[in-house]
């Protein structure tokens, strides 16, 4: 079962998060980052799936330094709410809410890793090139390109649809030169899932 706990960032900030256990000594910890809809039931609904298979799982309110307790679902009115609460957020103070959660996984598992969906795709890959993760996994991160000149630093994955061609922005086959030793891999599915992006996940789990 799952519980509100609070984080304090490195600057003072408390931020709510989503925090569940799995039943046992978890095998490893997860920092969950949302979409731009808040930490809603979807997002707390995959962090106890995550627990289950044994992941010690936080979920950070990441729009708590604008607007605390914001959550909406997928209608249209909701999606529009969510995508408005964008231009407000401050990704260097993001990446200190980050920070936070990953120090709350650390605490209570021996490894951290870190996946996101949607601006969570995003802010993945930002904390795997900024902060101290094991691995990151982004889904659909639409803003990696403004970020395509830092590089992660630990095994990555970044899962797209198809429509999403980022290979004029972005050129992925450089981080096979850039880090040799860091994989870096971009998964692109087919047209049948283009109805549902922001369901690939749910999908595929």
């Amino acid at each position: 079962m799952g519980e509100w706990i609070t984080l304090t960032a490195a600057d003072g900030h408390a931020l709510s998060a989503w925090q569940v256990r799995p039943a046992s000594t978890p095998k490893a910890g997860l920092v969950l980052v949302q979409e731009a809809f808040g930490v809603n039931a979807h997002i707390r609904d995959v962090a106890g799936r995550f627990a289950a298979l044994g992941y010690l799982v936080v979920a950070p309110a990441m729009y708590d330094r604008v607007e605390r307790g914001f959550e909406v679902g997928y209608g249209e009115a909701d999606i529009a709410r969510g995508i408005a609460m964008l231009p407000g957020l401050d990704w260097d103070k993001a990446l200190l809410d980050v920070d936070a959660a990953r120090a709350a996984v650390c605490a209570m598992a021996p490894k951290a890793g870190i996946i996101g969906y949607c601006f969570g795709g995003s802010m993945a890959w930002l904390s795997a090139c900024r902060l101290s993760f094991d691995a990151a996994v982004c889904y659909y991160g639409s803003r990696i390109p403004a970020f395509s000149g830092e590089n992660p630093h630990c095994p990555l994955i970044a899962h797209f649809i198809h429509t999403f061609n980022f290979d004029s922005l972005f050129t992925w086959n450089s981080y096979s030169i850039v880090q040799p030793v860091i994989l870096v891999k971009r998964q692109v599915y087919p047209s049948i899932y283009d109805r549902f992006p922001h369901f690939l996940f749910v999908i595929l789990f």
